[in-house]
């Protein structure tokens, strides 16, 4: 074990232990933000701007708090041309935001991220900002967030000049953390066991309390193990680094955790597997609220495997294929399930089904690329006609909801027909 680090996490996957391990170096000095000016804006590389008098070094942890030195709730931080500012942990903590501007050319290399909350309602955030043009990086051995109640951890990562290399095995997001990606920002794990990314469990109606986000930009890695919530748009994607040992990235949604994804940026390299208690839903809901309002399109060019127990969600919107989620199995792709297969989930969100309504929730190369069988035990037949869900039907669901108005008509008709009766009974 490395005696330099001093701040330990245990947990737990498949059975087997993992020593998760952050922190400030033991035996090396703190440096805290001394800051300037209104907010604390200030540049990393400027002597003033530490309560040492000096910058840190290789072997410095530095704190970003809103205790002790420097109390402004925000910082503003330069990170210069040509810098290589260099420390050892890079701690935000205490409710501090903290955005690190980096400039064309700029280099941070730090041993570790740490943002943490220090109680309720003092969730601490960290943005790493890209240059507007050129480049800049940004080199990052482990991130971890932790929290204890309230507002939620997140580290942001924006910006398409921007790379952030993740440089060794894992990084661990707990208690309300969130990770994002975002603005074309790339994130290239670099460690020779190319990158793990643990999202951990969590949620509160609907909501999931840990998260990982790729809005608009690209993750490289070996493994995303997910009992939390990852969400990958239309605009982000996923591929294995070039140093995972298996040629391939592996993105697992463990009992509990949900994987929403749209768009084509699941590569070709990468293998999604949803286990036991698990979802794969298309299209993105709102993190915040658990809320859609709009229907996804997914298109797979990798293997799927839905394992026996897991989810496969699918949301409608309105009539008409362009109100429903759908996936579309490409040249590459397939959707295999395994054992009696995943239970198909069908919501409606407030969308009121007329009779006839159909929707095809596949396409594309589907003969060959779906294997297995689905379990259909939850889809109300009395609503849904399933008759056409297989190969040959065209993967369709039908509404099996009369028409309202033939119902009415039949009622009014009984109900007129019966006051005539009384009438001509009376006369009599």
């Amino acid at each position: 074990m490395n005696p330099r680090f001093s701040l330990f996490r245990h947990t737990a996957l498949s059975g087997a232990a993992l020593l998760l391990i952050f922190g400030a170096p033991a035996r090396a000095a703190v440096t805290t933000w001394k800051g300037s000016g209104t907010g604390g804006d200030a540049t990393w590389n400027s002597t003033t701007n530490w309560s040492g008098g000096s910058l840190p070094t290789s072997t410095d942890a530095v704190d970003f708090d809103r205790i002790g030195v420097y109390t402004a709730p925000s910082a503003t931080v330069g990170i210069g041309t040509g810098t290589v500012a260099q420390s050892g942990t890079l701690r935000v903590r205490y409710g501090k935001s903290v955005t690190l501007q980096m400039a064309d050319t700029a280099s941070l290399t730090v041993a570790n991220i740490l943002v943490v909350g220090g109680g309720a309602n003092t969730a601490s955030s960290l943005l790493v900002e890209g240059p507007a043009s050129g480049s800049a990086t940004a080199s990052i051995g482990r991130i971890y967030m932790d929290a204890n109640t309230g507002q939620r951890n997140t580290v942001t990562l924006s910006g398409s000049n921007l790379t952030v290399y993740f440089t060794t095995n894992y990084s661990h997001f707990d208690v309300n953390s969130a990770l994002i990606v975002t603005n074309g920002a790339k994130l290239d794990a670099t460690s020779n066991l190319g990158g793990q990314y643990f999202i951990r469990a969590g949620s509160t109606g609907g909501v999931y309390a840990n998260r990982m986000i790729i809005r608009n930009g690209s993750v490289t890695g070996s493994t995303i193990d997910n009992t939390g919530l990852f969400q990958l748009s239309a605009q982000g994607s996923l591929a294995p680094s070039a140093y995972a040992t298996s040629g391939t990235m592996n993105v697992y949604a463990r009992s509990g955790g949900r994987f929403e994804a749209e768009g084509s940026g699941i590569g070709a390299k990468v293998f999604t597997r949803i286990f036991n208690g698990g979802t794969l839903a298309v299209g993105l809901s709102d993190p915040d609220t658990g809320g859609r309002s709009a229907a996804g399109s997914l298109t797979l060019n990798s293997t799927v495997q839905l394992d026996a127990g897991s989810i496969l969600e699918f949301n409608v919107f309105g009539s008409g294929s362009a109100n429903a989620d759908q996936i579309t199995i490409g040249s590459t792709g397939s959707l295999r399930n395994v054992g009696t297969g995943a239970v198909l989930k069908l919501s409606l969100n407030g969308y009121n089904l007329k009779l006839g309504d159909s929707w095809s929730l596949f396409t594309g190369n589907t003969t060959a690329g779906i294997t297995g069988t689905f379990d259909l035990s939850q889809i109300d037949t009395s609503i849904w006609n399933l008759s056409g869900f297989n190969a040959a039907g065209g993967w369709t669901v039908v509404s099996n909801i009369p028409e309202p108005t033939s119902a009415a008509m039949l009622l009014l008709g009984g109900a007129g027909f019966y006051v005539a009766l009384r009438r001509r009974k009376r006369r009599a």
